[in-house]
């Protein structure tokens, strides 16, 4: 039986099992009015999301165009990569009120006259909610995006401080992700302190001077720098937001500070470490007593425990720890040598189960052989979270306003 005598739902079926290639080739060599041309066509329309890619529709400028009119109704989520300036364009003719995230990554070696992409997007997305933006532009027209609320320009390079000034001034965010040049820190955290609702910040530098400016951001709830090394600047978020940290989370970093430093984060809640080099169990040991209230901890290609005992250890000095997790860390039979009755009377003691959360430890049959008891939950399950990069701290507060 001809393809075509099939009913449009099961057209739609084979259609779906095909790569996007493969349905741009069937598209092609169909007529426009065919059934099973319009019925690509739909497939297109019903996608909330997609990338699109240089290569896919180099040389087939009408595919695009068939493409970008399916979906121009209902895509959502769009991720366009490296598309040179005649696909680009082929945009402008259209508008799509549905867009609310957009990644654009421009080609560095395309020659965007005064950021003649950056103005397509601007007028085909009028209701674009997230932009992440990659490349050389200067962001001239970035402003004029004004219900954009969640901006990520952490990878452009060329941008100036005017249009940094002009996003503060005009679009009301929530999620900036920034970097900047030394030279131009104190003009950039100028503009970013007047944004009153921004709720989430990430920078790569920021000088000493510039965090009394960044923690009076009234709604501020997280924070994610790469320090550096630099002690002094941890040490004054402490001192001037300690008690408003709630979760904390360092990639080879922890080990840097002193209890001193920690000593104002009591209400610290969920703290995760991610590559502890050079933390041992006995530095570590001192920086967990500065947060009573750890409900839970996290610890990803860990070695800071040597022995199982040390892990009881953490759990009988948090008495309110919940979940502790363990992801990508390699259990060597020595670990299992432990006093299985100190675990008994740690886990005896707590008034509500532990849940132990293991993620690829290479060592799950003998976790459930040795770690028995009635108030141990034990689960291998990775645990969902934001990793951050080497060398850099995310820090959750709660916001000075509500």
């Amino acid at each position: 039986m001809s393809i075509v005598r099939l009913n449009d739902d099961c057209l739609l079926k084979i259609i779906e099992y095909l790569d996007f290639d493969d349905q741009l080739e069937l598209w092609q060599a169909t007529d426009d009015t065919t059934r099973l041309c319009l019925a690509v066509a739909y497939s297109w329309h019903r996608m909330p999301q997609t990338c699109l890619y240089r290569e896919t529709f180099e040389g087939r400028l009408h595919a695009l165009d068939g493409f970008l009119e399916s979906m121009k109704g209902t895509m959502k989520h769009l991720t366009i990569t490296y598309l040179p300036g005649d696909q680009m364009e082929r945009f402008s003719k259209l508008v799509f009120p549905n867009m609310r995230v957009l990644d654009y990554m421009a080609d560095e070696t395309d020659d965007w006259v005064n950021d003649s992409d950056i103005k397509i997007i601007v007028d085909c997305f009028p209701h674009l909610e997230s932009l992440k933006l990659t490349g050389m532009s200067k962001g001239n027209n970035i402003y004029q995006m004004r219900n954009i609320r969640h901006l990520d320009i952490a990878q452009c390079w060329n941008l100036s401080v005017a249009c940094i000034e002009n996003v503060c001034e005009h679009l009301r965010l929530r999620v900036l992700c920034v970097q900047w040049r030394r030279s131009e820190e104190k003009a950039y955290v100028g503009a970013i302190s007047k944004l009153n609702e921004l709720e989430e910040l990430e920078v790569e530098v920021v000088q000493q001077e510039s965090i009394p400016q960044l923690m009076r951001l009234p709604k501020l709830r997280k924070l994610r720098i790469i320090t550096n090394h630099e002690c002094e600047l941890v040490r004054d978020i402490a001192v001037l937001r300690g008690k408003d940290i709630i979760s904390a989370s360092f990639n080879d970093s922890i080990w840097l500070w002193t209890t001193k430093t920690w000593m104002p984060c009591r209400n610290l809640r969920n703290l995760t470490i991610i590559n502890d080099e050079g933390c041992s169990w006995v530095k570590f040991r001192r920086v967990i007593l500065c947060f009573p209230l750890l409900e839970q901890v996290h610890l990803e290609n860990s070695r800071i425990f040597d022995t199982a005992d040390e892990l009881w250890d953490l759990v009988s000095i948090c008495p309110h720890l919940k979940r502790l997790a363990m992801s990508h860390c390699i259990l060597y039979n020595v670990f299992f040598k432990f006093d299985a009755a100190r675990m008994g009377a740690v886990l005896d003691k707590r008034t509500q189960p532990l849940l132990l959360q293991c993620f690829k430890t290479s060592a799950d049959d003998l976790v459930l052989q040795l770690f028995k008891h009635p108030k141990l939950k034990i689960f291998f399950e990775a645990l969902e979270y934001s990793p951050v990069a080497p060398e850099a701290i995310e820090l959750e507060f709660l916001p000075l306003e509500a």
